[in-house]
């Protein structure tokens, strides 16, 4: 039934022609735990927030999953992603950035997490900031 719900919010968001999962990010589990990961943090462009993360080599992925928007700031929701082990990649450090949908003005936080190349489980995320 997960992977149900997840295509029905995908259709819907597709449908509506929106970039980021916002209203269908119930599901989403955060441990308490604090953030290990490569470096992760924000900066802005053209009036919105952009997470940027350095990543040791060229095959990581950097994903916004969702955004939610709380009292006091606007959490986003990325997935860094593994390389993939049956590639090489030179090992140097690699800026990734994207840009959200969170105006500049707003109080952003960002919640991440790792996950290998071929997970297909749904680990919880955990706050950066």
């Amino acid at each position: 039934m997960g992977s149900n719900r997840r295509w029905w919010c995908g259709a819907i968001v597709a449908a509506a022609g929106i970039g980021a999962i916002s209203g269908c990010s119930s599901g989403i589990k955060v441990a308490p735990e604090a953030y290990r990961g490569p470096p992760i943090g924000s900066d802005t462009e053209n009036g919105f927030h952009m997470v940027v993360a350095e990543l040791p080599s060229p095959g990581w992925a950097l994903e916004i999953d969702a955004t939610r928007e709380s009292a006091d700031q606007t959490d986003v929701f990325v997935t860094l992603r593994r390389p993939n082990p049956a590639a090489v990649y030179p090992q140097q450090i690699v800026t990734q950035r994207a840009v959200t949908r969170v105006d500049e003005q707003e109080r952003l936080g960002i919640v991440a997490r790792v996950v290998d190349y071929s997970e297909t489980e749904d680990p919880a995320y955990r706050r950066v900031r």
